[in-house]
C-alpha cells in the first residue's frame, strides 16, 4: 500500500511516454523516453535547463535521457519504476 509520500510523488511527477529505448555510449548505459507531449513538459523548466535539453534534440537525443551508470539499479528494475508512474 503506498504512504502519502509515494501518493504526492506520482500524482505530482506522472511520466507520459510513447516509446524507450537502451543504449551505452562510451561504457555509459542509458534509457530515453519519448514523450507524447514534450511541449506540455518544457513548458514547465527553467529557461538554462530547456536549452540543454534542445542541444541534446539537436543531436538526436529524446528529452528525457536517463544515466543508468550513476545508480546502482539494473535497467530492468529502473523500468519496472517507470512504467508505474507511466500516465495510463
Amino acid at each position: 500500500m503506498e504512504n502519502e509520500n509515494q501518493k504526492e510523488f506520482s500524482s505530482k511527477y506522472t511520466l507520459d511516454y510513447k516509446t524507450y529505448k537502451e543504449f551505452g555510449v562510451l561504457g555509459n548505459n542509458f534509457i530515453e523516453l519519448k514523450i507524447k507531449n514534450e511541449e506540455k513538459y518544457l513548458n514547465n523548466i527553467s529557461f538554462v535547463k530547456k536549452m540543454l535539453i534542445n542541444s541534446n534534440k539537436k543531436m538526436g537525443h529524446q528529452i528525457v535521457c536517463i544515466t543508468l551508470n550513476t545508480t546502482k539499479y539494473s535497467i530492468n528494475e529502473v523500468m519496472k519504476k517507470i512504467k508505474e508512474y507511466r500516465v495510463k
